[in-house]
């Protein structure tokens, strides 16, 4: 059966997601939030792959008949909101590094400033 099928690929991505999330984690490689996110995309995985009767909800949400059909559509709007979080996740960083520029550029200022006077 394909959902059977499915149901074990996506297992095993979700328990591939989870342990590397892990090793990232033990490692330093990767913050808390960014751990937490990817745990929580792993274990929607499993347990979308685990529980076949999700599936039904699935279809009965995007009101497709086919598997895969409703596979691509929660995928191509996970990846828009994850696009989403992304691009506010950058201007955020965008405006400490501006933050931070003005910091430096203004010390800098100092330093030269008492350099003079002595």
């Amino acid at each position: 059966m394909i959902v059977e099928r499915y149901s074990l690929i996506g297992f095993l991505v979700s328990v591939i997601i989870i342990f590397l999330n892990f090793y990232l984690i033990k490692k330093r490689k990767i913050t808390s939030s960014t751990f937490t996110i990817w745990l929580l995309i792993g274990v929607f995985i499993s347990i979308i792959s685990l529980i076949p009767s999700v599936y039904l909800l699935i279809f009965g949400i995007f009101g497709t008949q086919f598997l895969l059909s409703s596979i691509t559509a929660a995928g191509f709007l996970f990846l828009i909101s994850f696009i989403f979080y992304l691009n506010i996740m950058i201007d955020n960083l965008k405006d400490k590094v501006l933050k931070l520029t003005i910091v430096i550029s203004a010390s800098k200022i100092d330093f030269k400033k008492e350099k003079t006077h002595e």
